[in-house]
């Protein structure tokens, strides 16, 4: 019984951490993406061209 319960717990764990890699890098795609379109629409809006394509 208590060996069943380890089992448990150890795979509760592992999936925690797998939860919270998976929520940080969500997070850290999404203000990645958000950064980028904001600089392309800042690029867009100061009209200096030629690093708009490399970029967007």
């Amino acid at each position: 019984m208590a060996m069943g319960v380890a089992v448990v717990m150890v795979i509760v764990e592992r999936a925690r951490r797998a939860a919270r890699a998976a929520v940080f890098v969500v997070v850290v795609w999404r203000c990645m993406v958000g950064f980028l379109f904001f600089f392309c629409l800042w690029k867009e809006e100061k009209g200096k061209g030629g690093f708009d394509l490399w970029v967007c």
